[in-house]
């Protein structure tokens, strides 16, 4: 798993990345909170499937150039919050979404991120423009719903700090999160992953 970034603000983790070039890639922003350190694992299922429109696909088994075969763009590489990763980038403008679907490490996408795109956001044609509609998690799970809504799909988060959620399941075959980041009422930042466990 990826190492956190705590010493960032808020304002750079809502960004869709760096300050970069027109042409530069942008990696998927880290969450203010390491999933990794949990008060107590969630008993809710989650990080299984996602889908972007008419592209579907399921967290931990669908590989990027699937994805690309599919929806298009370039898998991109680079390191973000020490740790070497690969995603495909995409920007949902009907949406107001900028999507990454990631590898940390493996050979399937086992990752997604999503933040809401805005006008001050950095352009970059490494983010396919993509006309679907805005990304779902788990068939409900998604920037924009209410913290109430959360918790009704999800329950009692597995950690909590600052507005902040975890919810964390440790099995023994894999390891699923899904982190949240609440403002206003709303969920703002989205990550989910279903990885091999450790």
């Amino acid at each position: 798993m990826r190492g956190m970034i705590f010493a960032l603000g808020l304002a750079a983790a809502m960004c869709a990345g760096e300050a970069v070039a027109a042409d530069a890639p942008i990696s998927p922003p880290s969450p203010l909170i390491d999933p990794g350190k949990v008060d107590s694992p969630s008993r809710a299922t989650f990080a299984r499937h996602f889908s972007v429109g008419a592209l579907k696909g399921d967290i931990g088994t669908t590989t990027l150039s699937a994805i690309a075969r599919q929806a298009g763009g370039q898998v991109q590489s680079g390191v973000t919050g020490g740790d070497a990763l690969q995603w495909l980038c995409y920007d949902l403008p009907a949406a107001h979404q900028r999507v990454w679907l990631s590898v940390s490490g493996g050979k399937t996408m086992d990752m997604v991120t999503a933040v809401p795109l805005t006008d001050r956001d950095p352009r970059s044609p490494a983010c396919t423009t993509n006309a679907a509609a805005a990304l779902v998690i788990d068939d409900g799970i998604k920037l924009g719903m209410t913290r109430a809504e959360l918790t009704t799909r999800l329950g009692s988060p597995s950690r909590e700090v600052s507005g902040w959620l975890v919810y964390r399941t440790d099995a023994k075959a894999r390891t699923t999160a899904v982190v949240v980041h609440i403002d206003g009422d709303r969920v703002v930042f989205l990550e989910a992953f279903n990885t091999p466990a450790k």
